[in-house]
């Protein structure tokens, strides 16, 4: 696949989820342990930012997209982007000044831990839809039924 096509099928969606559970964790975050912050419009600028910080992890994706991967390799993939992954999003937020005690970067390290295991289990489903639709159209196009297909299987 090539850079323009890895950037608009996987970047841009994986971009935009991120932004969406960057704003809901904010929103969550806040409610619960800092309600009597006010925020300026500045802080509009922080979703988008750690969006486009949040897809620098993509770089190991693409560097691995034409190497089959055993179970093994694909789960150490996953973990080493979610190792850049935070390691990103807590340097930018340091560096920024978001970070400023240990309780708040607590809270932002769960909040990327749990926005990246929601990104991980969107993309799982619907990868996983895309799978059965091409396996019920290559059972039509091959003329078997798809439940007489999966019943032939040990």
């Amino acid at each position: 696949m090539k850079c323009k096509d890895f950037f608009v099928k996987k970047v841009v969606p994986y971009y935009f989820m991120i932004v969406t559970f960057i704003n809901l964790g904010m929103l969550a975050a806040g409610a619960l342990f800092f309600w009597h912050v006010k925020f300026d419009f500045r802080s509009f600028a922080v979703p988008p930012v750690m969006g486009a910080v949040g897809c620098v992890p993509f770089l190991f994706d693409y560097a691995a997209q034409n190497k089959k991967l055993s179970y093994l390799g694909s789960v150490l993939l996953n973990l080493l982007e979610f190792a850049a992954l935070e390691f990103c999003v807590m340097t930018v937020a340091f560096l920024v000044g978001i970070i400023k005690t240990f309780f708040i970067g607590a809270v932002l390290f769960c909040m990327v831990a749990v926005i990246f295991a929601a990104v991980g289990a969107i993309q799982y489903w619907q990868d996983r839809q895309l799978c059965l639709r091409m396996n019920t159209a290559l059972c039509a196009w091959s003329g078997n039924d798809v439940a007489e297909d999966r019943g032939s299987r040990p």
